[in-house]
């Protein structure tokens, strides 16, 4: 087997063993990664506008980040302001059983509203520091990636052997290549989620629509979990706004949004782009989700990209001549 192979296989495995020991700073620089892929796709988008790399890159940055920032800034404030509203008067319902287990529900959060709230805040001033650090890191870190990036292929004879640098290059190139169209793609998917998502809050008339569609769009980019961190605040704002048929415009907003891209954008942009089977994806996100948490969803199809190129590159012609 080449040399090459082990060198990757076990700088692979040091990197997950150091992710599950460290996985506050081996997280943010896997995130960081993933982050500077996409702002690199992004500036490229920029520069079919004519616009020159020196300028695309730092805008596309600038964008990137100050959605992130705007719509996780946005989220607590809004949500907990349509919590109070919705919980600080009494509710008009129909008799009956279900009405009678709503009623019950509704109460019991209005009546531990006050903990509730001081329990999110809690947890939020405990782990602040953490998130803060996590944040400073991943934002240096993706600008340190973004500048390093260019001199990367020039110290690969310090990390493989001489005999390897051939088809290790080869393999760096083949596989930076395919995570570049799978987050364009999943850039792509994340723009129709958020424009589709402000676009039927609108037609709804549901409140802040603009906010809504930016937290889809960059919650989007964590596969299966964008949704749910839409749905709070589009159910609060929904029920706020329009009462029970609210909740029934928001279902309608996420289980549309959510089927077109599950059933119709994902699955073809994973297969094109990447040619990962579904099924394998899903799988696979169940398994890093489990040892890696969020970090390990964002990972899975990079890390799958990887594989899939090492056997490809080193593998298969290894078995082929033996």
């Amino acid at each position: 087997m080449n040399q090459g192979f082990w060198f990757l296989l076990s700088y692979l495995l040091a990197f997950l063993i150091c992710l599950k020991v460290f996985p506050a700073v081996f997280g943010s620089i896997a995130i960081a990664f993933i982050f500077t892929v996409l702002i690199d796709v992004i500036a490229e988008l920029l520069e079919k506008l004519k616009l020159k790399r020196a300028l695309s890159v730092p805008l596309a940055a600038t964008g990137f980040y100050g959605a992130i920032v705007y719509a996780f800034y946005s989220v607590f404030p809004i949500a907990l302001a349509e919590g109070r509203k919705i919980f600080s008067f009494e509710f008009a319902l129909p008799d009956g059983k279900v009405s009678k287990i709503l009623e019950s529900i509704v109460r019991y959060i209005n009546d531990n509203l006050e903990t509730i709230i001081l329990n999110v805040f809690s947890y939020l001033a405990t782990n602040l520091p953490k998130l803060l650090t996590m944040t400073l890191l991943i934002i240096v870190a993706s600008a340190y990636l973004n500048v390093v990036k260019k001199h990367l292929s020039k110290s690969l004879d310090k990390l493989f052997p001489a005999s390897s640098l051939g088809e290790i290059r080869k393999f760096m190139e083949n596989s930076y290549k395919q995570i570049k169209r799978f987050s364009y793609g999943q850039l792509m998917t994340a723009l129709f989620v958020g424009f589709a998502t402000a676009l039927l809050s609108l037609l709804f008339k549901i409140p802040h629509a603009l906010f809504l569609g930016i937290l889809a769009g960059i919650t989007d980019l964590v596969p299966y979990m964008g949704v749910i961190v839409t749905a709070i605040p589009l159910f609060l704002l929904g029920f706020s706004a329009h009462g029970w048929w609210g909740l029934l415009f928001a279902f309608i907003i996420l289980f549309s949004t959510n089927q077109l891209e599950m059933w119709v954008l994902a699955p073809r942009i994973s297969q094109r782009q990447v040619h990962i089977n579904w099924f394998t994806i899903l799988i696979s996100m169940f398994v890093f989700g489990y040892l890696y948490g969020i970090v390990g969803i964002l990972i899975t199809v990079p890390m799958l990209i990887l594989i899939k190129n090492m056997w490809n590159t080193f593998v298969v012609p290894y078995l082929k001549t033996h």
